[in-house]
């Protein structure tokens, strides 16, 4: 379902994309923009977050996503270029950690519904 919202003193239209996980889930596997290991990364983190915050270390995500430590450092980096994750330090923490911003997967999300609608 999407719902456009109109700004009538500035004539905009805000398009916001009523967004589940699971759909979100479906779309994050089905975008062949990423490689496998991205798509297993992204949609592990999208699985840990509380309130759009992941917070475990990325020797936890290169366990269960099944990477190496470099291929790791470099899809969190990929991630963080493409404004999907933003990281940084908790207050008395020595790990980072990633906040992910669900606007930014709205794209994987409008690709993957205009493929389901044809």
């Amino acid at each position: 379902m999407t719902v456009i919202l109109t700004n009538v003193k500035k004539n905009v239209n805000i398009e916001i994309i009523n967004m589940n996980d699971e759909t979100l889930l479906e779309a994050i596997k089905d975008y062949s923009f990423y490689t496998a290991k991205q798509r297993k990364v992204l949609i592990l983190m999208i699985k840990l977050a509380v309130d759009d915050i992941v917070t475990v270390g990325s020797e936890f995500l290169e366990k269960k996503a099944e990477v190496s430590h470099p291929t790791m450092v470099n899809i969190l980096k990929m991630l963080q270029q493409e404004g999907i994750i933003s990281r940084f330090r908790m207050v008395n923490t020595v790990k980072d950690s990633f906040k992910i911003d669900r606007t930014a997967l709205d794209k994987i999300v409008k690709i993957y519904s205009a493929k389901q609608n044809i």
